[in-house]
């Protein structure tokens, strides 16, 4: 389904929000866990394998806990693993005097993860309490996703609203008629639009279009553990079902240029930060050479939050990219990388032709990129000094800094506009699905998001089209070519661009 058809006009009038959930129908989980812990927990083969294997994890995370007056994870943890060894009345107090504020995760996770693991532990007054707690939690992240509109396109969904969300709402369902009047909303966010976006992006293949650090600070603390909390508590295994989230570990395996880096794509500023569920994920489908990327210590530890597989040595291969195809192609985002070999001299390409997903990327569809030894065709600008100067939206966004053909119309003026109003150079360029310059808002699901997929005119002139290749310091000069056009329809249409 390509997002729900439900739709909420906004109050006070203004851009359509995702709908309350007192307007959406019941929803009936029949797999779902009604018994505590919901979520992904310490099994006792964890625990027995940290004692035999990793004790030092374990002593860490008591000095950290210090006995419920440390940090709230790692009290809570060892509150479960070790029962008895931390004050609950301190740890129920310092949940109570949290106050939701900005995003909410970082309050919701740690409520959810006390409420939900430590459920048999609690005195019936204390879990009442941090139930109300906890659906004020839940209210809150739902409030704050409809108002902020947060679209599952965009990083800021995934950075942690959503993980929050599914947290606080699976620990809480069931036992509180707040927690199923709000399911339906998590519900319909997680079903009916946020995994229609991962399919839409993501392919058979797996990928994403935003880039640098955006997919370890975005989607990539997310595309575990949300999956991996919904199975926990309603049996459903998105992981066998969804090929595109093994993929995307291929993706993490084919975007590393051979210098190590991750290529240049989109806004990015950063070029190899680590992507949190990277790990956590190879371990889930036995990923040998996106383990070995950037692999974790040789002892077992937990991977991921609230609770994510140990580590696993046995996982670790150096050559096991070797074996990978040279090229791939990530259909989702119409996107192939292919490279002459594995090592650290190979030639490495990249061409993007594919849809325009809004959030942190260029416009740059029909480009390529060249790598040997060095950039020899390269996506050029900076991103910066800071986002939304004009270096970054009159070049570094636009098609000029790419390495594609541009089709100039004189006439095409989009100045911007929202909060800062000014004239966006006319060199040629796509335009892109959602505002476009700060017209339109971000595309809350994949329905919004066709709405807006109308074909956009790149350039056309009466008699002749001027067509230029967009390089900047490429390493030779290039000529532009003029070609006739046959007549004022004659056009080059892409989408979103």
């Amino acid at each position: 389904m390509a997002g729900s058809q439900v739709r909420a006009d906004a109050d006070p009038p203004g851009p359509t929000l995702l709908p309350a959930p007192e307007s959406l129908a019941e929803i009936s989980l029949p797999g779902f866990r009604l018994t505590h812990p919901r979520l992904p927990h310490p099994s006792p083969q964890d625990i027995l394998r940290l004692h035999n294997e990793n004790p030092q994890w374990l002593e860490q995370m008591r000095r950290l806990a210090d006995g419920g007056r440390g940090a709230l994870n790692a009290a809570i943890t060892m509150a479960y693993i070790e029962p008895g060894s931390q004050d609950l009345a301190l740890l129920h107090q310092r949940l109570l005097e949290l106050q939701y504020r900005d995003r909410g995760h970082q309050q919701a996770k740690p409520i959810a993860l006390a409420y939900d693991w430590l459920y048999p532990q609690w005195r019936e007054e204390q879990r009442t309490t941090l139930r109300n707690k906890l659906a004020e939690g839940v209210t809150y992240l739902v409030d704050f996703i409809r108002r902020e509109r947060l679209s599952p396109y965009n990083v800021y969904l995934y950075n942690s609203p959503l993980q929050a969300l599914m947290a606080a709402n699976l620990a809480l369902y069931g036992d509180d008629p707040r927690g199923e009047l709000n399911m339906r909303f998590t519900y319909d966010l997680w079903q009916h639009r946020v995994l229609p976006v991962w399919r839409q992006v993501m392919g058979q293949n797996g990928g994403w279009h935003e880039g640098g650090e955006y997919v370890g600070s975005g989607i990539g603390q997310a595309i575990y553990q949300v999956p991996a909390m919904w199975r926990s508590a309603t049996g459903e295994d998105l992981f066998r079902r969804e090929p595109g989230l093994r993929g995307f570990l291929d993706f993490m395996v084919y975007r590393k240029r051979p210098d190590g880096t991750d290529f240049r794509w989109g806004d990015a500023g950063y070029f190899n930060k680590i992507v949190p569920d990277v790990i956590p994920l190879a371990l889930e489908y036995r990923h040998a050479a996106a383990y070995s990327r950037q692999p974790p210590g040789t002892r077992p530890e937990p991977s991921s939050w609230p609770w994510g597989p140990l580590t696993d040595t046995t996982l670790l291969d150096p050559a096991a990219q070797a074996r990978l195809p040279l090229a791939r192609h990530f259909d989702g985002i119409g996107l192939v990388v292919a490279r002459s070999d594995w090592g650290p001299e190979a030639t490495y390409l990249t061409f993007k032709a594919g849809d325009n997903f809004w959030s942190h990327t260029h416009l740059d569809q029909g480009a390529f990129t060249l790598y040997k030894g060095g950039e020899l065709a390269l996506d050029s600008g900076f991103y910066g000094p800071k986002y939304g100067s004009d270096h970054h939206m009159n070049y570094a966004y636009q098609s000029i800094a790419h390495n594609l053909i541009t089709v100039t119309d004189p006439a095409d003026s989009a100045p911007s506009d929202g909060k800062e109003i000014r004239k966006i150079a006319n060199d040629g360029g796509q335009r892109r699905i959602g505002s476009g310059w700060g017209i339109e808002s971000a595309p809350l699901d994949q329905h919004d998001w066709l709405q807006n997929a109308t074909s956009t005119i790149l350039g056309a002139c009466d008699a002749i089209t001027t067509v230029a290749i967009a390089s900047s310091r490429w390493p030779i000069p290039l000529r532009p070519t003029s070609i006739p056009t046959q007549g004022p329809a004659s056009f080059l249409t892409a989408h979103a661009g």
